[in-house]
């Protein structure tokens, strides 16, 4: 949502994921914002803590809240570079 349609979700978290055939769609998208929003950045750090705290319930490993922030807002990550960004990361 934040490189591909230049949106955060604003109220993200587990309720907002449908899985769907092997894909991950996102729901409930009518409070998104802008990036130029002057709160959106804000909004963005609360969506990736919401998510990462109900996977670290379940013991998913995850990025910690700084990286995962860094990576969706990083917009030199091409995006047949993400799979070997993640697993740099998540070491």
């Amino acid at each position: 949502m934040y490189q591909e349609c230049k949106l955060v979700h604003a109220d993200f978290s587990e309720y907002n994921l449908l899985l769907h055939e092997g894909k991950i769609i996102v729901i409930d998208v009518s409070q998104s914002v802008e990036h130029d929003h002057p709160h959106s950045l804000e909004f963005l750090r609360h969506d990736c803590k919401n998510v990462i705290s109900f996977f670290r319930q379940y013991n998913v490993p995850t990025l910690n809240v700084r990286l995962l922030f860094d990576f969706i807002t990083d917009v030199n990550i091409r995006r047949e570079e993400i799979d070997d960004y993640l697993k740099m990361a998540h070491e």
